[in-house]
């Protein structure tokens, strides 16, 4: 009986933190998600900012928001800019801990991707990798 108890004792021990350590990492997972729609928004900000003063404007890389006040959190974001306009065009972000890909457009609806493994390339765009 006492060995009985003892390895149910020892199996519960193995078990909690192989429980907890998953449980962890997808905290870690929606902070970093958190985050990201976090710059994603801010980026977002910098756009109108940027619109608000060049209403026929056109905006094709992370550099221009730079200047109208982008500052982001989130070391190793990539913030991706698509011909982002007041009519047109939409923003996408990434991190590779987080396991969502985030797109905004430009009324500033965000639509997000579930395990999104690698960003896609797409012609004449620029993009920024946050340090």
């Amino acid at each position: 009986m006492m060995r009985l108890a003892t390895f149910v004792l020892t199996l519960i021990f193995l078990l909690i933190p192989s429980i907890s350590l998953s449980q962890g990492s997808q905290i870690d997972s929606d902070s970093y998600c958190h985050e990201l729609n976090g710059d994603l928004r801010n980026a977002y900000t910098a756009a109108q900012a940027y619109l608000y003063e060049h209403p026929e404007g056109i905006i094709n890389s992370v550099e221009i928001l730079h200047d109208y006040g982008l500052r982001e959190h989130l070391a190793g974001a990539v913030i991706d800019v698509y011909s982002f306009s007041a009519d047109d065009g939409f923003m996408r972000a990434k991190h590779p801990m987080c396991n969502k890909e985030y797109l905004m457009d430009s009324a500033g609806n965000i639509t997000v991707t579930e395990e999104a493994n690698e960003l896609t390339s797409i012609p004449n765009t620029k993009r920024a990798v946050m340090d």
